[in-house]
């Protein structure tokens, strides 16, 4: 029991090194980039969504005049 009390921070150690070691970032990018990059493309849909909403106002507003 002494013995596996001793082994285990070791253990939990060596496995913290190699799990922050292990990959590399490349200049500029971070680990929200894919989630910086699906945000923009929500923002164009609502956007996208916006325009089609309001050019369906427009017609709806020109063809009850």
């Amino acid at each position: 029991m002494m013995r596996y009390l001793r082994v285990m921070p070791w253990v939990f150690v060596l496995a913290l090194l190699f799990a922050c070691s292990g990959q590399e970032v490349e200049e500029g990018e971070h680990v929200w980039k894919e989630q910086e990059r699906a945000l923009e493309r929500a923002r164009e849909t609502e956007q996208q969504m916006q325009d089609a909403f309001e050019r369906q106002r427009e017609e709806i507003d020109r063809q009850t005049e």
